[in-house]
């Protein structure tokens, strides 16, 4: 193979797996919920909020609407609503 085929072979096989990683990332999330909080507090946030971030995965609740997380007793995050 010449040179440039073989660049472009190697590009593809890195972006294919950079696109199914991230895919899975949004999918895992999309499964989980839209809003996250923790069993600890009585906060709910945006997934990428930076409290939310600071939640140890094994006392993350996850709520598909607004209105579950309401509805069980939760509470705005300050920051990120």
């Amino acid at each position: 193979m010449n040179r440039k085929v073989s660049i472009i072979l190697i590009f593809i096989f890195i972006f294919t797996g950079i696109f199914y990683s991230f895919s899975g990332n949004i999918i895992e999330a999309s499964n989980k919920g839209n809003y996250v909080g923790s069993i600890d507090s009585n906060k709910y946030h945006n997934p990428g909020c930076r409290w939310a971030k600071n939640i140890n995965p094994e006392n993350e609740i996850w709520f598909k609407t607004i209105e579950e997380a309401q509805n069980k007793g939760y509470k705005p995050c300050g920051t990120c609503f």
